[in-house]
């Protein structure tokens, strides 16, 4: 009796989340909807972030069995606050959603606001409570919810437990949440191994099971079982998910260009409807274009004509400018792009990935419009088209979202208006982009030659630039304000570099910079320079310590590995080896870089995720994150 009541808690706390959803932020209407209703959801941004918004959107992702699809909902203002309707699909268990105005995200502080679907006699849909599981996984960061792969094995199962024939679904995405519980590695592999012979010994299995056996047995390094599956997957299913796989290798590890060509022809032609189509077109035309193969890179866009979408010519015909290609060639495939681009931005022909939300897809088909014109601005200032440079970089500045505004989208435009002595307004337009954080040492400079260049001489400079700089740094200041994180800092003990045991209660009493990180990951080691600045400006108080956590690392023997790499890149951080990924699966980490900053108290005050190639904004956030810390 005991083990029942315990069940019935997990059970229905699986929906208690829907009633612990903030009413007074948002409520949805009917409380218990069937798929064939319409839902009304509303939202009062009254006291938040949201409470001047002029526009308001619900970005929502539906689930059926698995992950549908992400929609845009476009809320409308009236007396009570923000409204909007959901139409579900037939299918559809479970929705959840965050709201979003600007870069401004609202998630239930990383739980999300979930509606659950119930049948006709009031029951939650059966599916919905794997559904419920898998939004703590990574799919539910698409919206904002926090990773947590403990959660989301409970809902697992307490789900298995009412519903035992759901584990075979869900088990691809069940069993990476069993090593948030198991830390031994040989009892998790023998774990993972009981479950996959469960699966094996159906008498009938997909084209997916097959799939799941091969790759799972491939992580537990059993070379035997992943051949009987993967020769079983391509005899019953020779245009299946597995076959597909095995195709796209075999493109990618040919080195004759022509026979490469044929493969990708006789894999076009028998894998257009799998699942990871259009990420293995991007494989294929990357792995060419990344070895600076230029002229095989435009004869496969040139065979394939309508298969590859508008992004790719844009990469060829930028990296053709850059390369000095043939001129005439690259004007052609440069106005190409530009049609293209512009083509699928108002009359999109390729279809939207799954994971995709409609605002993020509209954004980057604007930005790639925007890299199209500014590659065509390039060529015309290269030819000393001025006028006519000037007015295509000035256009696409109109369709580049801020987020992902980066110093080589403007630098181009910047060296033109130098160039030509208008310094006027390069003044304008330089300190217009550095206030949005557009700052370098490579722009700074171009502002005080602008600025040498209009007065005549420097004097006043260094007073003109502080006054810019402290708008930039007041805009982060006020955006970190409203991010601010009132989390407990999981506890932590791991070996450095040098075999030294560290853990983080070791720095108790003061402010901890936590970056997560590994070797393979560009962003990364991008983001290092910027991080050693950091490092230099703000530890050597002695009230500030910065730890890099190696994590997800691939090598085998991983400390040596990591030793000898931070060795040739000459940075002498203190690097901590997360040898089985559990500090990051305990700080929820989705994918690195990510960064934290924990107060004196050992309370985490901010949350950072990626790069974005703007170093001075970077060290700026980074000690506007460490100041705003030091006051708890």
């Amino acid at each position: 009796m005991k083990n029942r009541i315990f069940f019935f808690v997990i059970f229905y706390s699986l929906y208690s989340i829907v009633c612990a959803q903030t009413a007074s932020l948002f409520q949805y209407t009917p409380l218990k909807p069937t798929t064939k209703e319409k839902i009304e959801i509303r939202f009062n941004a009254s006291g938040t972030s949201f409470e001047n918004a002029e526009v308001l959107d619900a970005e929502v992702m539906f689930l059926s069995n698995k992950f549908d699809s992400l929609k845009t909902i476009s809320l409308s203002k009236d007396s009570k606050g923000w409204k909007g309707y959901i139409i579900p699909d037939t299918k559809t268990s479970l929705i959840t959603m965050k709201f979003i105005s600007g870069n401004i995200e609202e998630s239930n502080g990383g739980r999300g606001y979930i509606i659950v679907f119930y049948d006709e006699k009031g029951n939650p849909v059966v599916n919905s409570f794997a559904s419920k599981a898998l939004l703590f996984t990574t799919i539910g960061a698409l919206v904002g919810i926090d990773v947590d792969m403990k959660q989301a094995n409970n809902i697992f199962e307490g789900a298995f437990k009412k519903y035992p024939l759901l584990k075979t679904e869900y088990l691809n995405d069940y069993l990476p949440s069993l090593s948030a519980i198991i830390q031994n590695k040989e009892e998790l592999e023998n774990r993972i191994k009981k479950e996959l012979i469960i699966l094996e010994q159906k008498k009938y299995l997909s084209d997916e099971e097959l799939y799941v056996l091969s790759t799972w047995y491939g992580k537990i390094n059993d070379t035997a079982k992943v051949n009987y599956f993967t020769n079983k997957a391509l005899t019953e299913y020779p245009k299946g998910k597995n076959a597909a796989n095995i195709a796209l290798l075999k493109i990618t590890s040919e080195k004759n260009f022509d026979k490469k060509l044929l493969l990708i022809e006789k894999y076009l032609s028998e894998f257009a409807n799998t699942d990871n189509y259009e990420t293995s077109l991007n494989q294929i035309f990357f792995g060419i274009l990344g070895q600076n193969n230029i002229k095989d890179a435009a004869t496969l866009l040139t065979k394939f004509k309508n298969t590859f979408n508008p992004s790719h010519y844009v990469n060829l015909a930028s990296s053709m400018l850059r390369s000095n290609y043939n001129v005439d060639t690259t004007l052609v495939l440069i106005n190409e792009s530009i049609k293209l681009t512009g083509d699928e931005l108002t009359s999109p022909k390729f279809k939207k990935l799954k994971i995709i939300s409609d605002f993020l897809w509209l954004k980057m088909r604007e930005s790639t419009y925007a890299v199209a014109l500014q590659t065509y601005a390039e060529y015309l200032g290269r030819n000393n088209q001025v006028s006519a440079a000037i007015e295509n970089y000035e256009k696409s500045f109109n369709y580049l979202y801020s987020k992902w505004l980066a110093p080589q989208f403007v630098l181009e435009y910047f060296k033109l208006l130098t160039r030509e002595k208008m310094y006027y307004k390069a003044i304008t337009q330089i300190t217009s982009f550095i206030e949005q954080g557009m700052v370098t040492d490579e722009i700074k400079e171009l502002l005080k030659q602008n600025y040498i260049g209009k007065n005549g001489n420097e004097s006043g400079f260094a007073e003109f630039l502080d006054e810019t700089l402290n708008l930039f740094k007041k805009k982060i200041l006020q955006k970190l304000e409203k991010e601010i994180l009132d989390q407990p800092a999981p506890q932590f003990t791991l070996f450095d570099l040098d075999g030294k045991v560290v853990s983080l209660k070791d720095y108790l009493g003061k402010i901890i910079v936590l970056d997560f990180w590994a070797t393979w990951c560009g962003p990364c080691i991008a983001s290092f320079p910027a991080m050693k600045i950091a490092l230099e400006k703000y530890e050597k108080n002695g009230d500030v310590k910065f730890l890099f956590i190696n994590t997800q690392e691939t090598a085998e023997r991983k400390t040596e590995y990591v030793k000898e790499f931070m060795s040739k890149k000459n940075f002498s951080f203190h690097v901590l080896i997360d040898e089985n990924n559990d500090v990051m699966s305990k700080y929820k980490v989705l994918g690195v870089p990510t960064k934290f900053v924990i107060d004196k108290k050992g309370t985490i005050r901010f949350k950072s995720s990626g790069y974005y190639s703007k170093p001075d904004e970077f060290v700026e956030e980074i000690g506007a994150m460490i100041n705003l810390a030091s006051k708890y």
